[in-house]
């Protein structure tokens, strides 16, 4: 009897969607579904998901590597910073304000200072930070302005 319920239920629930098509015409509007996700309004640009003083994005934590690229832009000579913006670009960090690619401690552009704090956090030894400025080795994520 059970499986004979399940049956007409599964036959009736099937021939529902035919009903417009066999001439019967329902004009009344669709409710909206009330478990549908509203879609947000604004939604933040699409950037690059990267590790704060990580100077050429090849994966966290920052290391003595980049306190080298840091150095070498210093001196001016050329640095390769891989799938990461070139030393000194200007970026939008999601949710903070612009800061400059390389700058670590986000206090006076692309300095040596920035190789030492660099140096520092891969010795485990405390680093200062500007306020407002990202923790070093921190997830954030930046679009090139």
């Amino acid at each position: 009897m059970i499986r004979k319920r399940g049956l007409l239920l599964g036959v009736a629930l099937f021939a529902l969607p035919l009903l417009p098509a066999c001439g019967a015409s329902d004009d009344t509007p669709t409710p909206a579904d009330p478990t549908a996700t509203p879609t947000p309004t604004e939604t933040p640009p699409a950037g690059q998901t990267v590790s704060w003083a990580d100077a050429n994005c090849s994966g966290p934590p920052p290391n003595p590597v980049d306190a080298l690229l840091t150095l070498r832009n210093d001196a001016g000579l050329p640095t390769d910073t891989g799938e990461c913006p070139a030393l000194g670009t200007t970026v939008d960090v999601l949710f903070a304000s612009p800061h400059v690619w390389g700058d670590i401690d986000c206090k006076d552009g692309v300095t040596p200072v920035d190789a030492l704090k660099i140096l520092r956090f891969d010795a485990g030894l405390d680093v200062t930070q500007e306020a407002g400025c990202p923790e070093m080795g921190q997830e954030v994520q930046i679009t090139v302005q």
